[in-house]
């Protein structure tokens, strides 16, 4: 996310069952050409086999000032 100098991610819930994990978080950043505070919230869906992620799905809804 090198388009925010200063993104903070916070988790806001996280759900594991069987091989699957899914968290979802709410982010904010300043928006650097405006300074300008922005947010928005996403959603991780991740598949896990021998200790490793190996499929994830995202979804994450575009930024807004907050």
């Amino acid at each position: 996310m090198t388009k925010f100098p200063d993104p903070h991610v916070q988790i806001e819930d996280m759900i594991a069952e069987d091989d699957k994990v899914v968290v979802r978080n709410y982010w904010t950043a300043t928006d650097p050409g405006s300074g300008r505070k922005l947010e928005f919230r996403g959603m991780v869906i991740g598949r896990i086999a021998n200790k490793k992620i190996v499929d994830h799905w995202t979804h994450l809804e575009s930024p807004h000032l907050a």
